[in-house]
């Protein structure tokens, strides 16, 4: 029969081992799960890399394509961007205004002469503009561009990602040029435009990316404009099919993809190092938060927010949605609408325990695949259009279909990629029509939109239509 001192062990293993037990194991646990986050992580750079692409701001910076010494066009865009004037300040904003026809929702029939006050103010901006357009022009000339990316200055970027402007004061020499009967000077023009688009192509950010699309809508209308005053002769139609070749034109979105995550995968190991950093997120997201109006809350709070791997899953998610931007990015152009989900939701918990919310959830797949497919759409116009104009130059007459530019002026007929049929075509009285369903991606027949003929003001039952009117179209 057990004595007391029996009865006082067995009591003692019941309330202390037991519950130290459960503690050790919830610890050995919780090491794990850190430990195995950590693991994923390094598994999945090490993954990236093995793919040959980069996963930290370094690896970036050497798997931005090098240019040779002498060709790298972007340091003279450089020049070009610090001397452009703007007209969008007080003093010239109203006159900007009436010229700004690449921006605004309308703009002049195209064809149509200018009135002499729209005239004389282009001019003057033109005037105002000489030296940037100088070098523009020089700029076209070189085959290559490289733009530093040494350090993360995104006030420098956010300054390229203006280009438009830039676009649009090529554009109004173009038309300046084609409403004297200029056709060299014109194409000149257009071709300078382009190789600005190009140059910007290679640069491995996204929000770079993002504003291409924005100056190529800008071009597609110039390049309307320009054939509806003057026909273009062969060589500078041949240059700019050379400039609007489909090599590569799914690539750039894809490259800022892979460098945007290369240079975010390094942002986030720096908070891993650098328990600063949190305290500074901490302070401009919680600031107002009742948590840090305590002495030492920031240090708490840092301190649990990392060792509790809150840092490790928000990371894994990050990689998650960035895995499935660049797997929906590698799919062709015509699949990309099928294939790309709503943007993804932030959780309500996020809104409070997420650090990196602005950069797990502002990854909207569907943004960017909308964008790339527009420039691309714009681009496949463009090369349909100078096919078809090499055609009658040759031929003195229109193709009666497409497939007609096979395999002399095009290799094939390019696909829209909104539904994934060929580009629209069609002959008429004075000239020809092309077409892309754009985003209804119903082929409504060519039907013009009441507003801006452009992928971004289309109205919605309407196509994308690149018309084409000359006297010396007409049979």
């Amino acid at each position: 029969m057990p004595d007391e001192h029996d009865k006082e062990d067995k009591g003692y293993f019941h309330w202390w081992m037991i519950p130290l037990g459960v503690l050790l194991v919830l610890l050995i646990g919780f090491l794990c799960f850190r430990l195995s986050l950590s693991g994923q992580i390094e598994k999945r750079l090490e993954a990236i890399r093995a793919q040959g692409y980069p996963a930290s701001f370094a690896e970036l910076n050497a798997w931005y394509p090098a240019t040779p010494p002498g060709e790298n066009a972007a340091e003279i865009y450089e020049q070009a961007f610090r001397v452009q004037v703007s007209w969008r300040n007080d003093k010239h904003f109203e006159e900007w205004e009436k010229i700004r026809f690449f921006e605004q929702s309308e703009y002049p029939p195209a064809g149509n002469p200018f009135p002499p006050e729209i005239k004389a103010i282009m001019d003057g901006y033109l005037a105002d503009n000489a030296a940037a357009l100088k070098l523009f022009y020089e700029a076209a000339e070189k085959p290559g561009s490289r733009y530093p990316i040494e350090s993360r200055n995104y006030s420098y970027y956010r300054g390229i990602s203006g280009a438009r402007e830039s676009a649009s004061l090529l554009a109004l020499d173009a038309l300046r040029y084609a409403e004297e009967g200029d056709s060299e000077k014109a194409a000149r023009a257009i071709q300078a435009a382009y190789a600005l688009s190009r140059s910007l192509r290679n640069i491995p950010l996204r929000d770079i990316q993002g504003s291409r699309y924005s100056l190529d809508e800008v071009m597609l209308v110039a390049l309307e404009e320009t054939l509806n005053r003057v026909a273009l002769a062969e060589p500078d139609l041949e240059a700019l099919s050379r400039m609007l070749a489909p090599e590569g034109e799914s690539e750039a979105m894809l490259r800022a993809l892979l460098g945007s995550r290369a240079d975010t995968c390094d942002f986030i190991l720096g908070f891993q190092e650098s328990p600063d950093l949190i305290k500074e997120l901490l302070k401009s997201r919680f600031m107002s938060h009742w948590l840090m109006n305590f002495d030492g809350s920031e240090e708490v709070v840092s301190a649990l927010y990392r060792a509790g791997g809150l840092l490790q899953l928000e990371f894994n998610t990050y990689l998650d949605q960035m895995d499935e931007a660049i797997r929906i990015t590698k799919l062709p152009p015509e699949a990309r609408l099928d294939a790309v989900g709503p943007p993804p939701k932030m959780p309500p918990s996020a809104s409070f325990f997420s650090l990196l919310s602005e950069y797990i959830w502002s990854i909207n797949t569907h943004g960017m695949v909308r964008d790339d497919i527009v420039q691309i759409a714009g681009r496949r116009i463009a090369q349909v259009v100078i096919a078809v104009e090499r055609y009658n130059l040759k031929h003195n007459r229109l193709p009666d279909s497409l497939p007609d530019l096979v395999p002399e002026f095009l290799s094939e007929v390019p696909l829209d990629p909104f539904d994934g049929k060929p580009i629209r075509y069609k002959p008429t009285p004075k000239g020809y029509l092309i077409y892309s369903v754009a985003w209804d991606r119903i082929d409504d027949g060519g039907k013009k939109s009441h507003r801006h003929n452009s992928f971004t003001f289309l109205d919605k039952d309407a196509d994308r239509i690149f018309k084409v009117e000359r006297e010396d179209l007409v049979e």
